[in-house]
């Protein structure tokens, strides 16, 4: 969906992913993109240091097998001065967004996989998805080299609309927790 934004307002951008059956989906939006998209890990990009001014990364660093890797690399390839996006869940969150269902913080799996068998839905997403806290985070990009993080809260709880949402409105106004975690990290 990014690339398609980017190229309406004149932008280039290229698309990444892992996954064959994305590489499959993103050629068909190229007819309207005009891509381009590599198929490549997070962890390994294969761009040249410092090769773009933006990256931008929604709902992905929560499914890769290393965040703080994935987090060097984009830093890696983004200019100085450039800046890096990021849109993740919040471990802290009462929402799963994948699942788009209530979720209670830190749920173990075993104990994930018998809720989402409960709710109807396959279980075998959930073994990529690692829910992140804005901690681990900071410290991936500082261990980067960027310490620049301005994060963004205020994003409204998606569950707020369920049987539960004054617990959770609670909740959220008593900790300070937004159900997403959005930063924008500047590279030196």
């Amino acid at each position: 969906g990014f690339n398609v934004h980017a190229a309406e307002v004149g932008a280039r951008a290229v698309g990444v992913d892992e996954s064959r059956e994305a590489m499959a989906i993103c050629a068909l939006k190229a007819r309207k993109t005009g891509g381009p998209f590599v198929q490549a890990q997070a962890e390994t990009l294969p761009f040249r240091d410092g090769a773009f001014d933006l990256v931008y990364c929604y709902s992905v660093i929560e499914h890769v097998a290393s965040v703080e890797r994935t987090v060097a690399e984009m830093v890696r390839v983004t200019r100085s001065g450039g800046a890096i996006y990021l849109h993740t869940p919040n471990a802290w969150s009462c929402w799963e967004g994948h699942y788009k269902v209530f979720w209670l913080p830190f749920l173990p799996q075993p104990l994930g996989r018998w809720y989402l068998r409960l709710r109807g839905r396959p279980v075998t997403y959930l073994a990529s998805l690692r829910r992140l806290r804005p901690g681990r985070l900071r410290r991936a990009f500082a261990e980067a080299g960027v310490t620049a993080l301005t994060f963004h809260r205020g994003t409204p709880a998606r569950e707020s609309v369920g049987p539960l949402r004054r617990l959770t409105g609670l909740y959220y106004r008593l900790t300070g927790v937004s159900p997403f975690i959005e930063l924008v990290a500047r590279k030196p």
